[in-house]
């Protein structure tokens, strides 16, 4: 219960009595209850996490609170993150995928999305990451932060480059890999002797340049 005194007068200011009233605060208390487990269950959560975690404001970019296995994951503190943006530590490449999914956020076009990206360590070496971040705020509401929830993928792309550098070994045909760009970034040595160029100068070639003018479309 909490409970309300207050003093009974007469005309002249005599206290003649006391006026008490009750509330039943019992939902009330139920209701903070809950909020506190909630809290304590989220921070153990977001300080625990098997990956990295992070508040960030949505329209500024910038970081509110961060969890300790993200800081480990890129070289800061906690205290160097809250005074960055998630643009800050952007790899330059990869900053136009992300930003697009995040103006469809802030839209309300999406309410969530996922990204493979690479981020920059304080040590300046690229990590690639796999992104999750959902929207904190109700549908049709201003938008506030969000959370990111991020997984580091450096073993899992390791392995897939692998399988295809030995796809490409074992094939007899000519194989290139080559990025969004159009640019070649790895060849096999078919490839290699079917154009004439040495592996050097084949990768960091534009592919469009292994065709002849006239077939190009």
């Amino acid at each position: 219960l909490q409970t309300t005194k207050v003093p009974l007068r007469d005309n002249e200011g005599n206290v003649l009595g006391v006026l008490g009233i009750a509330h039943d605060i019992t939902e009330l208390k139920t209701v903070e209850e809950r909020l506190r487990n909630s809290e304590y269950f989220f921070r153990r959560l977001f300080e625990h996490a098997a990956c990295g975690v992070a508040m960030v404001n949505s329209v500024s970019g910038q970081y509110l609170r961060v969890n300790s296995y993200l800081c480990r994951l890129l070289g800061y503190s906690e205290q160097e993150m809250q005074g960055m943006t998630y643009l800050d530590i952007t790899y330059p490449d990869d900053i136009d995928p992300g930003e697009q999914k995040m103006r469809a956020l802030l839209s309300g076009e999406i309410s969530e999305f996922t990204l493979d990206k690479r981020y920059k360590r304080k040590d300046g070496t690229p990590v690639w990451v796999s992104l999750a971040v959902a929207a904190l705020w109700e549908p049709g509401k201003t938008p506030s932060n969000h959370v990111s929830v991020v997984q580091d993928i450096t073993d899992r792309l390791q392995l897939q480059e692998s399988l295809i550098r030995r796809i490409m070994d074992a094939s007899p045909e000519a194989m290139l890999k080559v990025d969004a760009r159009g640019i070649i970034c790895d060849a096999n040595q078919n490839a290699v002797r079917l154009f004439g160029y040495p592996m050097a100068a084949l990768v960091g070639l534009a592919v469009d340049a292994l065709v002849p003018l006239p077939n190009r479309q």
